[in-house]
């Protein structure tokens, strides 16, 4: 079976989006004084790894993306796309409706502040049926 360019089955706003990451991971690239080669052995790939990904190529792995993004101290921005805590106004829409038509599915998936909620740290042996040692008491 024949494959197919990439470029023709994906819209047109996704092919712009990566075609902007590229053009925007060239612009850091350059601002800080870096060449293409020097990028790829920073990450431990080819130059021509570095030219797709800068052109936007759909190719292109999104771990290649990342690491362009570490090696030049951005990757903490990868960390906001798609948070749903952030910007998705539509997925907290229908998530309360979902809650309001089957309660049981606000108990399948806690709200994030108890999911980050610091545990509590037990002693060893504490409210254990075993003590301390590990033996039975007594």
């Amino acid at each position: 079976m024949p494959k197919r360019a990439l470029s023709t089955d994906l819209p047109y706003p996704v092919t712009d989006a990566v075609k902007r990451l590229g053009r925007n991971l060239r612009t850091a690239r350059v601002r800080r004084n870096l060449s293409q080669d020097a990028l790829a052995a920073k990450i431990g790939v080819n130059r021509r790894v570095i030219a797709d990904a800068e052109n936007g190529k759909l190719g292109t792995a999104i771990g290649i993306y990342v690491a362009l993004l570490w090696a030049m101290n951005l990757e903490s921005q990868v960390g906001t796309i798609a948070d749903p805590e952030r910007g998705d106004p539509e997925g907290s829409a229908l998530a309360r409706t979902e809650e309001r038509r089957n309660p049981a599915a606000a108990l399948r998936s806690p709200p994030r502040q108890q999911l980050l909620a610091p545990v509590g740290r037990r002693r060893f042996g504490e409210n254990d049926a075993l003590g301390a040692r590990g033996h039975a008491p007594g």
